[in-house]
């Protein structure tokens, strides 16, 4: 109990005096590939730092990428020691077995009032930190040093011209006290011209690798129709390319220190699943790329026991170190990434069917296989010439190893052919169904070929579950030709913080809606004593309006997002706006092409939109057709809005995909 309390209160002198049967000795890699993780460790951000350092090795990262401050080294102007609680952190990564990547960082309220270091002055006292820095590392060579981390982030703060200087002044010293340092540049983070602005001002003159991160799903302008592992690394290739023009067509190292899928509860947020497909992808595609040295996955674990919060969920763990999809995922192909040598990718008929071929030092083979498509899975038949069948170690990201042997029979089913127990056995075939977590095979591959490759329709989202048959407690509203009126209920929600029971006089709703050939027609009548509209048409909700959430679930359709559009009746008449696009290509503002009629008689206000099916994004429905569904009546008397009355909590408490309700025509 002591230890424990002494732990949390001063647990930079644990650190320093931890217990040896962790600390493994500097390990002599052999790795090809720095597979890193960032962490907030420097921050204090952890629940044991040798627990999740354990967790990190166990994983199969090779790299721990985190802060070190500069602010904390030089407290008095001029004058530089070294807070030994965090510096050590660097040590213990390093006797554990890590690589670590420092990111000399942040500004220090000595100089430039605690900003970007641009003053001459500061450019030199920040210089100096880096070198003592250096100079007081123990760590095994060569040493990484990042300088600076996302510069570009803020242009009031940075710009090329003075970050080139840093760099400059920065890298000197450290290569006066360390000269088989590796010096890293800033981690570029506002896209290409960001970086072709610091490459103009000769950065690469002063570096030995350029640092550049981006975050597909979150970077709408840079990968505005695929936030795919696959578009990542096609982007990846265009700053390698951007770098090569800068360098006299030569190569330059290029350093992944950041990227991410998130699994907040937003639309923009991620399926944990789908983080798992990402970084298996993500990091054998990038081994495709030479010039590409290491890339560092945001980040190590949740921050927060926020669920809404996109910052706080970046993990491969929760913050409770309970392991995500994403952890298991990376650790089955770990030994690939950092060992293995890449051959080639293997040529397909199907674009969409992704084979990657990798060799280990044991000589052994690795096919990495995947499917890119929503719509369908791949019957991948490997053939194998050779007298001996042999056996393979095959398995999915993230799941057991299994043996396998070679042999396969015909299992299709082909007009006027029937399968039958007489079907020839093939010994020399292999057959697989690749989705879009990749699947390993591991063994002797020299001569083996891919024979054929069949695609099998995936099983359609629209439908499962359904035909009569829904899953166990989802609750839907099925749309009619003609008028169901459906009550909310009692989800309503208090912004005050109380959720006092609300009399129907004060706010009550119900619903209905309309199909046909053309769209859908919604109707909501609310019940409310009082009426405050908004006004700004990109702020209806602050006032008495409608939210309504649409989401597509066809298997083509992103499964993060959804449609959402605000509903009111304004001094200027009714208003539709829309405030998000599920597959991004309606523009977000007010809608003249969306109809809206708004009637207010007595207490009752009464909205009827109709929506074509094109507004929606969808193709005309069907009978037995399911559409992802959500309402928010927003209420306010006059002070501020007050509640919210939901049917499907899936607007008003956060964009939440995941409690979107079934609308199903009949």
């Amino acid at each position: 109990m002591c230890r424990a309390v002494v732990f949390f209160r001063v647990w930079g002198a644990v650190l320093l005096i931890g217990s040896s049967a962790l600390v493994t000795g500097a390990a002599e890699t052999k790795d090809r590939f720095i597979a890193g993780v960032c962490t907030h460790f420097s921050k204090g951000n952890f629940l044991s730092f040798s627990e999740e350092a354990r967790l990190i090795r166990e994983a199969g990262f090779n790299s721990i990428r985190d802060d070190v401050l500069w602010r904390e080294y030089e407290w008095r102007k001029g004058k530089l020691q070294i807070p030994w609680k965090k510096y050590n952190l660097i040590g213990m990564e390093a006797r554990m077995g890590f690589r670590p990547l420092p990111i000399l960082n942040w500004g220090n309220p000595l100089y430039d009032n605690g900003g970007w270091p641009k003053s001459p002055d500061a450019v030199q006292a920040f210089a100096e930190f880096c070198g003592f820095f250096a100079k007081n590392r123990k760590d095994p060579a060569p040493r990484l040093y990042q300088v600076w981390n996302e510069w570009d982030a803020r242009t009031t703060e940075g710009d090329a011209r003075s970050y080139a200087k840093l760099l400059e002044a920065s890298s000197r010293k450290i290569r006066e006290n360390d000269p088989e340092a590796v010096v890293i540049s800033n981690s570029f983070c506002q896209g290409p011209r960001s970086l072709e602005q610091a490459l103009k001002n000769g950065i690469l003159k002063h570096c030995d690798g350029i640092a550049y991160h981006v975050y597909p799903s979150e970077s709408e302008s840079l990968f505005p129709d695929r936030q795919t592992p696959e578009a990542y690394v096609e982007h990846i290739r265009e700053i390698l390319r951007l770098v090569r023009r800068y360098n006299g067509g030569k190569a330059k190292d290029l350093y992944l220190t950041e990227t991410g899928w998130p699994n907040y509860a937003n639309a923009k947020g991620n399926r944990e699943e789908w983080t798992g497909d990402c970084i298996a992808r993500t990091y054998l595609l990038i081994r495709t790329l030479p010039e590409v040295k290491g890339l560092w996955w945001y980040q190590f674990h949740d921050g927060r026991y926020r669920s809404e919060s996109r910052e706080a969920n970046f993990g491969l763990l929760r913050a409770d170190l309970t392991p995500k999809d994403a952890y298991a995922s990376f650790r089955s192909i770990a030994e690939i990434v950092k060992q293995g040598e890449f051959l080639e990718k293997v040529s397909v008929p199907d674009p969409e069917l992704m084979v990657l071929k990798f060799r280990m030092p044991d000589q052994r083979d690795v096919l990495a296989i995947w499917s890119t498509s929503e719509n369908y899975r791949h019957l991948v038949t490997l053939r194998r010439s050779g007298k001996e069948p042999g056996t393979v170690t095959f398995f999915l990201a993230g799941q057991e190893k299994q043996m396998r042997h070679w042999g396969a029979r015909e299992w299709f089913e082909k007009p006027g052919k029937t399968y039958s127990p007489e079907t020839p056995f093939r010994p020399d075939a292999f057959q697989l169904t690749a989705g879009g977590r990749p699947c390993l095979i591991l063994g002797n591959l020299e001569n083996v070929s891919i024979e054929r490759v069949d695609r099998i329709p995936a099983p359609p989202i629209a439908v499962k579950g359904f035909a009569g048959a829904l899953p166990s407690g989802f609750e839907v509203v099925f749309a009619e030709p003609a008028e169901r009126w459906i009550p909310f209920g009692s989800e309503y929600r208090s912004l005050s913080g109380k959720n006092a029971p609300r009399s129907p006089k004060d706010l009550d709703a119900s619903f209905c809606v309309r199909w046909g050939k053309k769209g859908l027609t919604v109707k909501i009548q609310v019940r409310d004593d009082s009426f405050v509209p908004g006004e700004s048409p990109d702020s209806l909700w602050r006032g008495d309006s409608v939210q309504i959430a649409f989401q597509n679930l066809g298997a083509d359709a992103p499964r993060r997002r959804f449609s959402e559009y605000s509903l009111a009746l304004t001094s200027r008449g009714p208003i539709v706006y829309r405030e998000s696009s599920q597959h991004r290509r309606q523009p977000v503002g007010v809608c003249r092409d969306v109809g809206l009629e708004v009637r207010r008689s007595g207490d009752r206000t009464t909205y009827t939109a109709s929506f074509s099916w094109s507004h929606l994004e969808m193709s005309p429905g069907g009978p037995d057709t399911a559409i992802g569904f959500a309402l928010a009546i927003n209420d306010n008397d006059g002070d501020g809005r007050k509640g919210v009355l939901s049917w499907g909590d899936a607007i008003a408490s956060g964009k939440n995909p995941d409690k979107l309700k079934w609308l199903i025509l009949k």
